[in-house]
């Protein structure tokens, strides 16, 4: 009797994890960014050896290839179950056969999967776009059938041996590594980066919209959000006053990887509006020093004389702020 052993790894991704195909770990392997989504377990279930249970983790990846391991006999049908916590999440099994890594591909015809994936319970064909797809034995899914974990049955490899095998939930991608958005990118980015991520921090920017309700001068809202934030700052991001003084005045600036990332943290501070606050104090004295000699009153004298109506004053302005954008230098 021939038998086939898996090695397993489980990968136990949410809505924030990303890797290139081919690697085994993935980039994000820390803790759940949500509370209410977690894969619990996975179980495999062999015609020969039964049931066989794999527990997952604290984190969003486990790696149990060295202590945990499923056995099946050698070219028989396999289904897979998960234990998960959540909703709006797809399912998808990967065996490496070749151990080179993971890879994974769907027939666009049959809408079979290819290379290292062995299932999956949706796929769109296209991970921008799911209103419509498929599973992995090609029946149609649409509407609020799409977040399923259930999977059909796959065939295991007919050569006797060990394999590595990895389980994933997921939204609607084969990527062995997991979703790849923009989205999910920044997010890990933003917590890997981070020490520290609370809704309390939130705390400054309500401020914000309650001075703004308040109508409290600019200047003390200004003193008062800002203090309240690098207060914040040193408590729960480790920083220091003189890291406070030197944002206050150049801007926050962080080492990151991602790039949407980076020009997101990447900014503020009283020396990044020097250049806009420099250009308002040579146009209006540059205004003035006009108004004075009367070059205004000549130049527009004549058509400011005409304007009758607020219709006239409103397409005057219009029109001669649009002459000057488009005539004249900053």
């Amino acid at each position: 009797m021939k038998r086939l052993t898996f090695l397993m790894a489980l990968l136990l991704l949410s809505l924030n994890t990303i890797l290139s195909a081919q690697d085994y770990t993935p980039w994000y392997s820390g803790a759940y960014t949500r509370t209410d989504r977690k894969l619990n377990s996975v179980s495999l279930t062999s015609p020969a050896y039964g049931v066989q249970t794999a527990t997952a983790g604290s984190n969003t990846y486990t790696d149990l290839t060295s202590s945990t391991t499923l056995r099946a006999q050698a070219g028989e049908t396999l289904s897979v179950s998960f234990n998960y916590r959540g909703s709006w999440m797809n399912g998808y099994v990967y065996i490496d056969t070749a151990s080179d890594g993971f890879t994974a591909g769907v027939n666009s015809s049959t809408h079979a999967p290819t290379g290292d994936l062995m299932s999956y319970s949706f796929y769109s064909g296209n991970d921008a776009s799911d209103t419509s797809g498929y599973n992995s034995s090609g029946t149609s899914i649409t509407g609020n059938y799409r977040p399923t974990l259930s999977m059909p049955s796959f065939t295991c490899p007919s050569t006797p041996g060990t394999y590595r095998m990895r389980f994933k939930v997921d939204w609607n991608s084969i990527d062995p590594a997991g979703d790849s958005n923009t989205a999910n990118d920044l997010s890990n980015a933003i917590v890997e980066h981070y020490s520290y991520m609370s809704p309390i921090l939130l705390i400054p920017i309500l401020l914000i919209i309650v001075v703004a309700l308040l109508k409290i001068p600019a200047i003390p809202s200004v003193l008062l959000v800002s203090v309240v934030g690098c207060i914040f700052a040193v408590i729960f991001q480790g920083a220091n006053f003189s890291d406070c003084i030197t944002m206050a005045h150049y801007g926050y600036s962080a080492d990151v990887e991602n790039e949407l990332c980076y020009k997101l943290i990447n900014r503020g501070g009283m020396d990044g509006m020097l250049w806009t606050n420099n250009l308002v104090i040579l146009a209006v004295g540059f205004g003035g020093i006009l108004q004075k000699i009367g070059m205004v009153e000549s130049l527009l004298g004549g058509l400011i004389k005409k304007v009758k109506t607020p219709f006239q004053l409103i397409l005057v302005t219009m029109v001669t702020g649009a002459f000057c954008i488009t005539t004249m230098c900053d």
